[in-house]
C-alpha cells in the first residue's frame, strides 16, 4: 500500500468509482447516508488523511480555476467574536499577532472562531465546509473548557493552558526560568529578601512553576524560600496583604499582578522603587515603565503556527500520547520599578 492512502486506493477496496469516494468524505447529499458512513470509516480504517495542499487544488479544480486559499482556523473561549485580537491582556494580543502574522507567511488565510458562539456540530460543519483542517486554540482560563472535536480528522496546537485530559502540541512561555531570572537579578541589584506575589488561580493554572522557579531562585541566592503570597485578583485581601508585608518584610516585590500591585501598595504607603522594588513576570512590553520579565508572546504564536504547519504538511492529526510541549524564553525588561 502507497504511504500515503488515496482515493483511487479506497474506491478500488470499496468497489466503487474515485468520485463516489470524493463526494462521500466532503459529506455530500449526492451520496445515500449509508453509502457516506461506510466510505468515511473505511478511510479511517485505511488511514487516509486529506493533504491540505491537494485539497486546495482540487477546490481550484473544482471552481474552474478561481483558487480558494487554505485556511487556518483561530478557536478562543473569550467574550466576543474578536475577543483574542482585543483582548485587554496585552500578552494574548501579542500571542494573536504572532499567530496570525505566521499563518500569512506560510501562505494560509486565518479564520476566527469564538468556541461556544456556534454549537459544536455547526462549527464542525463550517470548518468542514470551508476545509480547514489546523486548529489554534487561544489559552483558556478554566482547565474544565471542553474541546469537542473529531481530533482524528485535525491538525492542532495549543497556546498556553489548555483543558484537563487534551494532550495536544503546546508552545508556552517559560514560566519557571523567568521567575529563576527574576530573582538572580534581584540578587545582582543587592536586594536580600525578595518576596513573591501571585493571583492564586492563575498559579494553580499554571501548575505552580512559577513558585518553583522562585524558590529554587531564593535558595540559589541564599534567601528565604518560603516569602510567598497568594491572594485573589479579583478580590485582593488588604489586611492580609500588609500582615504579611509586616511579617516577611520583603525589599522587592516578584509578581505577575504589577498592574494591581502598584495601587495596592500605594494604598499601603510604600512608594516604588523608594521603599521597595518591584518585579513583574508579565510586562506588558519591552521599553515598558515596569521592570521584569516580558514573556515574548509573539514569538510563541510564532511558534505555535510553525509547528501546525509542519503537522499539516506531515498529515499528523489527532490527540498525541507523545505531545511535546515548546518553551520560549521570556526577555528582561530594565524599567523604573527596580
Amino acid at each position: 500500500m502507497p504511504e500515503h492512502v488515496r482515493l483511487r486506493d479506497i474506491a478500488a477496496r470499496a468497489q466503487v468509482s474515485v468520485a463516489t469516494v470524493s463526494l462521500a468524505l466532503r459529506d455530500s447529499a449526492l451520496i445515500s447516508p449509508a453509502t457516506r458512513a461506510r466510505l468515511v470509516a473505511l478511510a479511517g480504517e485505511m488511514g487516509y488523511r486529506a493533504h491540505p495542499y491537494v485539497s486546495a487544488y482540487m477546490s481550484w479544480r473544482r471552481n474552474r480555476g478561481s483558487l480558494r486559499q487554505p485556511s487556518i482556523a483561530l478557536l478562543h473561549p473569550y467574550a466576543t467574536a474578536d475577543g483574542w485580537r482585543a483582548h485587554g491582556s496585552v500578552n494574548l494580543r501579542e500571542m494573536h499577532r504572532g499567530v496570525a502574522e505566521q499563518i500569512r507567511v506560510h501562505g494560509y488565510a486565518a479564520q476566527e472562531f469564538r468556541l461556544g458562539a456556534e454549537r459544536p456540530r455547526r462549527l464542525l460543519e463550517i470548518l468542514r465546509t470551508r476545509g480547514i483542517t489546523g486548529l489554534v486554540f487561544a489559552p483558556v482560563a478554566e482547565k474544565t473548557q471542553r474541546y469537542d472535536f473529531p481530533w482524528d480528522k485535525f491538525s492542532a496546537v495549543q497556546i498556553g493552558t489548555g483543558p484537563a485530559g487534551v494532550e495536544l502540541p503546546r508552545v508556552v512561555h517559560h514560566h519557571y526560568r523567568g521567575a529563576l531570572d527574576a530573582v538572580r537579578r534581584c540578587a545582582e541589584r543587592s536586594y536580600r529578601r525578595p518576596g513573591l506575589v501571585l493571583d492564586r488561580a492563575h498559579d494553580e493554572r499554571l501548575g505552580h512553576v512559577w513558585r518553583a522557579g522562585f524558590e529554587m531562585g531564593a535558595e540559589e541566592c541564599g534567601f528565604a524560600r518560603h516569602a510567598v503570597w497568594l491572594m485573589s485578583e479579583q478580590r485582593p485581601d488588604l489586611p492580609g496583604l500588609r500582615a504579611w508585608l509586616k511579617l516577611k518584610k520583603p525589599d522587592v516585590i516578584v509578581t505577575n499582578l504589577h498592574h494591581l500591585f502598584e495601587k495596592l501598595l500605594s494604598g499601603l504607603g510604600l512608594a516604588i522603587p523608594r521603599d521597595i522594588g518591584l518585579v513583574s513576570l508579565s510586562v506588558p512590553a519591552i521599553g515598558d515603565r515596569v521592570t521584569g520579565i516580558e514573556q515574548n508572546s509573539a514569538l510563541i504564536g510564532t511558534r505555535a503556527v510553525d509547528l501546525l504547519a509542519s503537522a499539516l504538511q506531515l498529515h499528523r492529526t489527532g490527540v498525541l500520547p507523545e505531545a511535546v510541549t515548546t518553551v520560549v524564553n521570556g526577555r528582561w525588561n530594565p524599567g523604573e520599578t527596580f
